[in-house]
């Protein structure tokens, strides 16, 4: 969180009041990226497991967002090229899977390529709406975490609570005022890195998808904080954000149990 504070007001200061301001949120892909290197060292090229190409799908889409946010400004252009790019990062991190065709395999990642989908058009409808899609994210990522972590993968949990904390890094510096946009360089971004990190878990752990599943409904919790009444328009850019973050967190605990009671066991017992 320290590293994504300091990194977004270093974006700032070198990118000026203009390109500063809309390439702020670089500081959140950058710092995750400081995480993989931290928990799981360089990756060597060619990458061969899940992990490592993990590594080089969060980098690309760290230099696909900052072209998106500087050349594209047509929502259904952003759409269509973030759509190609998590196409071809699933399809590249679920290969040696996909090469044994199973139908046990192709449905559950067909839900979550779907879902997926889902989740990157909400985030483009959402990318303007102040801190929205930041705290979002946020607590899909604190959820993603704890699913990663009952499911048996400390490091991908360690990936998701450090997007998390690069998330919250960059929030502090919008609440209560927004002083910088999450835009496409956000969504591209920090977006489909999250997502990345979400067909990891499913790919090499025993998650279940429907609890991976159940993560995309914090993308549409707005739709019932916003209905939560406050006084004046000043304490909803105050409170909104904090009213938001309570009632995504309730689909994120959900995740996290279902993740838990869906679980494989090997005791005898119960096969």
């Amino acid at each position: 969180m320290v590293i994504a504070f300091a990194l977004t007001g270093f974006v700032r200061l070198v990118g000026g009041p203009q390109w500063g301001s809309r390439l702020a949120s670089v500081a959140i892909i950058a710092t995750l990226l400081i995480a993989v290197w931290q928990l799981l060292g360089i990756p060597p090229w060619l990458p061969r497991t899940g992990m490592q190409k993990l590594a080089y799908v969060v980098l690309v889409s760290l230099l696909l967002s900052v072209v998106v946010e500087t050349r594209l400004h047509n929502r259904g252009r952003i759409l269509a090229l973030g759509v190609a790019w998590l196409t071809l990062g699933y399809l590249w991190l679920a290969w040696p899977q996909l090469r044994n065709w199973s139908f046990t395999l192709i449905a559950p990642l067909g839900l979550l390529y779907t879902i997926a989908i889902v989740s990157l058009w909400r985030l483009i409808e959402l990318r303007q709406q102040g801190l929205t899609p930041v705290v979002m994210l946020l607590l899909a990522a604190l959820g993603l975490a704890g699913v990663a972590f009952v499911s048996g993968s400390l490091s991908i949990a360690q990936l998701s609570a450090a997007l998390a904390a690069a998330l919250g890094g960059f929030a502090l510096w919008n609440w209560p005022v927004v002083r910088f946009s999450f835009g496409a360089v956000g969504v591209i971004g920090a977006g489909t890195a999250l997502l990345a990190l979400v067909v990891v878990t499913f790919l090499l752990t025993d998650a279940s998808p429907i609890a991976l599943a159940v993560l995309v409904l914090i993308l549409f919790a707005n739709s019932v904080s916003r209905r939560i009444p406050t006084r004046t328009e000043k304490l909803r850019r105050i409170l909104g954000p904090i009213y938001l973050s309570l009632i995504a967190a309730i689909p994120a605990i959900l995740a996290i149990g279902l993740a838990q009671l869906l679980a494989p066991t090997d005791d005898a017992y119960y096969q």
